[in-house]
């Protein structure tokens, strides 16, 4: 049920988004594994029903034309499966010591990055949905962005809470560095502006 929610340095698997040059991977995240129970559930039953109404009607085994039907039939539900689990699969969120990034596919070639900097974040917070997502504890996870009306959401993802504190703990860990380096900008400005400077004579 659980996921390794440590957020030390990794090196991110081979299919992950590539990253910076001078960024390195934290921790992924993806949905629950119940998440997928319901696709398992519906593929058993596009393959047990015709099956079991093909033998209990001595249809499947009547002909070989019946046999071969039943036989692409089969194969088009495993690639139907194939498709489905590579589309859960590959839905899945990074977390960097810069960004948090949320890479998912419309399609086997259709492929989607929303990523936001992590001193970008205002606010974090999480829910359950439900008795099964308690039971098996696994919740969204939302963050608020700035200049960004609508929240990132890390879906059906395991501890939710841990989740959270991580996403926050690297926001408050990077967001002091990007403010002192804001503030050396600005004093360089103010420096180099004629305006700021000291008549001499």
């Amino acid at each position: 049920m659980g996921q390794d929610q440590s957020v030390s340095i990794k090196k991110p698997s081979w299919y992950m988004h590539k990253l910076h040059e001078d960024e390195q991977f934290l921790v992924s995240y993806r949905k629950n594994d119940m998440t997928f129970m319901p696709m398992v559930i519906e593929v058993f039953v596009l393959i047990f029903v015709p099956w079991y109404f093909g033998v209990k009607y001595n249809f499947i085994f009547s002909s070989h034309l019946h046999s071969n039907l039943m036989l692409v039939w089969i194969l088009f539900v495993t690639i139907f499966a194939c498709r489905r689990f590579y589309m859960w699969y590959m839905d899945y969120y990074m977390l960097t010591t810069e960004r948090l990034l949320h890479i998912y596919h419309l399609g086997l070639f259709k492929k989607h990055v929303d990523e936001t900097y992590l001193n970008r974040i205002l606010n974090v917070n999480f829910k359950t949905t439900g008795f099964i997502s308690t039971l098996f504890e696994y919740g969204d996870v939302s963050i608020k962005i700035a200049g960004i009306e609508e929240q990132m959401t890390i879906k059906s993802v395991s501890n939710p809470e841990s989740v959270k504190d991580n996403i926050w703990n690297m926001h408050l860990t990077i967001s002091p560095l990007h403010s002192d380096a804001d503030v050396d900008v600005s004093d360089k400005d103010k420096n180099n502006n004629p305006d700021n400077q000291e008549s001499r004579g």
